[in-house]
């Protein structure tokens, strides 16, 4: 006569068996996982060496890092009100219209030509052929020159010649 199986009772039907052992091995990872970024912060903060507010140490400043804060270039175009109604019906180009109402855009675009050695002259001609108003080439080539007057104030070279 072949053994006959026990049947399992209605408790564990259904019901995975449970390891406690693997519990363990999970609650440990987790932890580990957690702290790992903390301890990465805390073995930076020991290389750095940074001047007390009561510290005014020659040799202190001297090890000291420090970033002195640049102003960021600004220009405000002199576009009167009729100029401004006469933009929505005779549109700029993209690239025109966008830096004069992005600050940022503005800066990039001007920081662009700064780099590659563009006269005012040849961005004079540049805006000529999208055709721009006469107003509104004075004052992109205005916002240009004053462009070039802040980097060199801030002593920054076009990148090209840092390159060579």
């Amino acid at each position: 006569m072949a053994p006959v199986a026990k049947s399992p009772s209605r408790a564990q039907v259904g019901r995975p068996r449970r390891e406690p052992r693997m519990r363990l091995p999970y609650i440990l990872l987790v932890a580990l996982v957690t702290s790992l970024p903390s301890l990465s912060v805390e073995a930076n903060a020991g290389t750095r060496t940074l001047r007390s507010l009561k510290t005014s140490n020659s040799e202190d400043a001297a090890e000291e890092e420090r970033v002195l804060p640049v102003v960021p270039f600004q220009h405000t175009f002199n576009f009167n009100a009729m100029d401004e109604v006469l933009f929505k019906f005779i549109k700029l180009p993209e690239q025109f219209e966008r830096m004069r109402t992005q600050p940022e855009r503005l800066r990039t675009i001007l920081k662009d030509w700064y780099d590659t050695l563009q006269s005012v002259d040849d961005i004079v001609a540049f805006m000529k052929k999208q055709n721009l108003s006469p107003k509104a080439i004075e004052e992109f080539k205005g916002a240009y020159e004053a462009y070039i007057k802040y980097a060199k104030s801030i002593n920054v070279d076009p990148a090209f010649l840092a390159l060579h």
